[in-house]
Formats: C-alpha cells, structure tokens, sequence
C-alpha cells in the first residue's frame, strides 16, 4: 500500500468566464484502475473574484494507491462556481503507469 501527495499550489490563465473575472476552484479525480467505480474525487476551496485568471491556493490532496495496478491516472479539473452549475473550464489527465511502476 502507497500514498500519493498532491498539493495545488495556483492557477494561471484561466480564462475570464464571468465577464471580467472567474470564481476558480480545482477538482482532482484519481482513477487507480480505470474502472468509474473506483475514482476518488477531491476538491480545492474557491479562489473567489480572480480578474486575471489566476487562483493562489494551498490545497493538500492524498490518495491511497494499491499496488499493482492497472491503469493508474490522475485528472485534474479546473471549473468556475456557479450559483446553480459549476462550469467546466479545462482538464488535463496524467498516465501514472511508468511512474508507478519504478516502485
């Protein structure tokens, strides 16, 4: 059994959905084996009112991970809050595969 640390420490040039600024918050979705049912998902606080697409955060994320494991990733999801429906703005997954399998 393993641990994996994250933190997010900021955001930069998040695009100004709201006109002229964003509400920007991270969203962190691990995925330790490819299956939907088995994603962990974490979220940052708000970087509230940013009018210049940059969020300062101080986030601590852990997952737990065991090995083996098939198709490990991680996605990372920035969004806009919203009153009723946070709006997606960008994503990116990272294949943990070679990394993990140096352990």
């Amino acid at each position: 059994m393993y641990e994996i640390r994250l933190i997010v420490w900021e955001t930069r040039y998040v695009p100004l959905v709201d006109g002229d600024n964003v509400d920007i918050f991270v969203r962190v979705v691990f995925d330790p084996t490819g299956w939907s049912e088995d994603e962990v998902e974490k979220k940052t606080d708000v970087h509230n009112n940013s009018k210049t697409g940059w969020g300062s955060f101080n986030w601590r994320f852990k997952f737990d991970l065991e090995l083996p494991c098939d198709f490990p990733k991680i996605k990372f999801m920035i969004h806009d809050e919203g009153v009723v429906v946070d709006e997606a703005i960008g994503e990116a997954t990272i294949n943990l595969k070679k990394s993990i399998s140096k352990l």
